[in-house]
């Protein structure tokens, strides 16, 4: 018997902006959560800094593992939201996806080519730690494409 996690309120999705109310930030208590689209998943604000998006499983089963994910070059973007919905509803786990160039987002592949000289990999061991952290899982792996198997 799995227990429902909560879950936002989806009553007025059509009405704008969703957002999360304080129960349902539980163990996200140190991130900043900022307006969401009518999508299954959360942009959140991790204590480091960097944005991310939370994505647990659609049937509101209670997650026991989590997952850290680290996107390529190409950074946080609907392809892998969308993969860890998949992973999150067909494990069962509460998947983070990490944002690996916070703030510089809008940058092509050739600057961001560049600019990955100047990425520090304690920023993102840290970010690694918070997104972890924020799960509050006994078991949290991570898993990294491309650019970002160098932070897994």
């Amino acid at each position: 018997s799995h227990q429902r996690l909560a879950q936002p309120d989806r009553r007025n999705l059509d009405s704008g902006p969703l957002y999360l109310t304080r129960p349902e930030i539980g163990s996200l208590r140190n991130a900043r959560p900022v307006p969401l689209s009518t999508e299954p998943y959360v942009r959140i604000i991790l204590p480091t800094g960097t944005p991310a998006e939370l994505v647990k499983p659609l049937d509101g089963r209670p997650s026991t593992r989590g997952l850290v994910l680290w996107p390529d070059i190409f950074g946080l973007r609907p392809l892998f939201v969308q993969h860890a919905q998949r992973l999150a509803n067909d494990h069962g786990w509460t998947v983070v996806v990490v944002e690996p160039y916070p703030g510089n987002e809008s940058m092509t592949i050739a600057e961001r080519q560049e600019f990955a000289k100047e990425l520090n990999d304690d920023a993102k061991l840290a970010d690694t730690v918070a997104a972890a952290e924020l799960m509050e899982l006994a078991q949290v792996g991570v898993l990294g494409f491309c650019q970002g198997g160098m932070w897994a």
